[in-house]
């Protein structure tokens, strides 16, 4: 009966309506089955597709539970539960060929991946060593706007419980593997993240080179004080 109905809603006007023999019931089926697979591929796509605003909610989601357990966990343990959440929210490799610019093309694949590499785990520590305690802080997100080149800036801003809010701008992009990735982080909306490192990194490389970068940064995480 309901293949029957289905045909019958289906036909046209002025179109002759008769029963389904075995093989048309058949072909039927096939028709409506194909149909609600292409639906349900099709929502599924709706619904994976990546946005903008998702690496910044897995950021501040990690944050939050880390600061939580900030006290129990202490530095090395909150570096461990942040570095995943860290590296999948960031695109570092894309990040430190902005911060050294030309130094960049200069440099052999061994060499890219080590500055990558301690790049990658200064930025995992300095969020694990920044967001060390919970006082009832939260995440609001503020929405999307377009940004230069293709980007995504995701506006959000951190509530202490006692103190003014924090303004933090996300700069996103679309990387290759067609995942949206933070590219740079404005503090206050003004302040960022890339200019300043690009500033400090530059003029070490100006007086120790890329091979003194590489070694400054992977001091400052394996000297740095555990608390």
């Amino acid at each position: 009966m309901i293949v029957r109905r289905a045909v019958v809603e289906w036909t046209g006007a002025g179109v002759e309506r008769q029963p389904l023999n075995k093989n048309g019931s058949l072909n039927m089926l096939r028709l409506v089955g194909l149909f609600l697979l292409v639906v349900a591929s099709n929502s599924g796509q709706a619904i994976s597709q990546p946005v903008p605003l998702a690496p910044v909610e897995r950021l501040q989601a990690g944050l939050l539970v880390a600061m939580r357990a900030g006290a129990s966990l202490g530095l090395e343990g909150r570096r461990q539960q942040l570095d995943p959440v860290v590296r999948g929210a960031f695109d570092f490799p894309y990040m430190i060929r902005l911060v050294i610019g030309r130094h960049w093309e200069k440099l052999d694949e061994p060499t890219r991946a080590r500055l990558t590499e301690a790049f990658s785990r200064m930025s995992v520590f300095t969020y694990a060593d920044r967001f060390d305690d919970f006082s009832g802080e939260r995440f609001e997100m503020l929405g999307e706007q377009p940004g230069p080149r293709e980007t995504i800036w995701v506006e959000t801003r951190l509530l202490p419980a006692s103190s003014k809010p924090v303004r933090l701008n996300y700069l996103t992009r679309l990387g290759a593997d067609n995942d949206w990735r933070i590219i740079d982080v404005f503090v206050d909306g003004t302040v960022s993240e890339l200019t300043t490192r690009r500033a400090e990194y530059g003029s070490v490389i100006g007086r120790l080179g890329v091979e003194g970068l590489i070694v400054e940064l992977e001091n400052k995480v394996a000297l740095a004080p555990r608390r």
